[in-house]
């Protein structure tokens, strides 16, 4: 199995822990909640409730996950945007720049020619070195 095969079975197996640990919180959130309304609850009844808290719970859960993680992906993205933003326009005002002196930054300091005879054509080529 390649190595890509093996990190989307790794992330199937994470995925399927996390919903393990999502019921087991609200398993366990529902048996806390059942113990303390078991002197106020019938007995025939203790069962239905846990079950339905649990759901509840888990629902709870379900629904609360992706809306904190989509806030706190949004806050990222829109700092990251600020920031490609500002590095946009440091990259302009550079190339600006750069555009514009040109002549004092790059200079050519030597030139050699090199005569090129081939078949069918002939031609010079030059090696420039610039500082």
């Amino acid at each position: 199995m390649n190595r890509w095969g093996t990190f989307i079975s790794a992330l199937d197996w994470i995925s399927r822990v996390q919903t393990v640990i999502k019921l087991l919180l609200a398993l366990g959130l529902g048996d806390i909640l059942k113990l303390a309304l078991a002197s106020h609850i019938p007995q025939p009844w203790l069962l239905p409730f846990w079950l339905f808290s649990s759901a509840a719970i888990l629902a709870l859960i379900v629904w609360l996950t992706p809306k904190i993680f989509t806030s706190q992906k949004e806050q990222s993205e829109k700092q990251n945007a600020e920031t490609g933003t500002d590095r946009q326009r440091w990259c302009e005002s550079l190339a600006c720049s750069d555009k514009e002196n040109i002549n004092q930054r790059v200079i050519a300091v030597a030139w050699e020619p090199r005569r090129v005879n081939e078949r069918n054509s002939h031609y010079i080529e030059f090696k420039i070195t610039f500082r």
